[in-house]
């Protein structure tokens, strides 16, 4: 009698390990693979600025319209392009509000920056889960800097 007891809870004990092990496991594979879409971006980003066109030292206008799906830590990283980059400091929202919208936001174009056809490229990166991170990226129609 003694013996069935013994053998009947390391059933049950094996049971449990098992289903933890596979929660456990289930859960880490759906964090690391799942395949989250933390916002939308619709087009390309719009130039606002007047004629498309801005000043060295001058402020770039420009509107995302973007659908944000999901309220997690986001860091934005903007540069502007012509086959030279130039990058500029990371901006973290205060706010991170969900659905679609229209964001429009200034950009202080560096006075050493030459003239000619010049896009804006955009990202926002997304920390979804603990050490797992999603990128959706946009870029501007052209505009020119002219003095």
């Amino acid at each position: 009698m003694e013996e069935n007891k013994i053998h009947w809870s390391m059933k049950v004990l094996f049971v449990i390990a098992l289903v933890t092990f596979i929660v456990v496991w289930s859960d880490i594979i759906y964090r690391r693979y799942y395949p989250f879409i933390p916002s939308v971006v619709y087009g390309d980003i719009k130039i606002i600025n007047e004629d498309k066109t801005v000043s060295p030292g001058g402020y770039l206008i420009y509107e995302v319209d973007i659908d944000r799906k999901m309220n997690v830590p986001t860091t934005i990283r903007r540069a502007l392009a012509n086959g030279y980059l130039i990058t500029f400091d990371d901006v973290q929202p205060p706010e991170n509000t969900l659905g679609r919208q229209k964001v429009r936001a200034i950009l202080k174009v560096p006075r050493n920056t030459a003239c000619g056809t010049w896009r804006l490229k955009w990202s926002a990166n997304y920390e979804v889960t603990e050490g797992r991170k999603v990128t959706v990226s946009a870029e501007s129609e052209p505009f020119e800097v002219r003095k």
